[in-house]
């Protein structure tokens, strides 16, 4: 498999797997700013701020993609995914007809 196909794989995994997280999380994510911003006198208005890591092995033949989002410094979430770069090696199933 390429480089630029192994890219693409594992950006792929990580937006599904950020995407997914934040999509679950979103009302705990607007809950805390809302009640950041109770105890902030300081404060104009409620902002959420989430924090994302990404992991991955660059080098493995199938690696674990791992994305974790922190909210408020108080909250995360976590997801992991196993990306087989040897997998789309295999044309199972395809219908290959004209």
């Amino acid at each position: 498999m390429s480089a630029d196909e192994r890219r693409e794989r594992v950006i792929s995994s990580i937006v599904e797997q950020f995407r997914n997280l934040l999509e679950t999380r979103y009302p705990q994510i607007i809950k805390a700013a809302a009640d950041t911003f109770q105890d902030d006198s300081d404060a104009a208005e409620p902002t959420c701020k989430v924090n994302a890591l990404v992991e991955w092995d660059a080098m493995a033949p199938s690696t674990k993609v791992a994305v974790r989002l922190t909210w408020s410094a108080k909250f995360k979430d976590e997801s992991d995914d196993i990306v087989d770069f040897e997998q789309g090696k295999l044309a199972l199933g395809k219908d290959e007809t004209p």
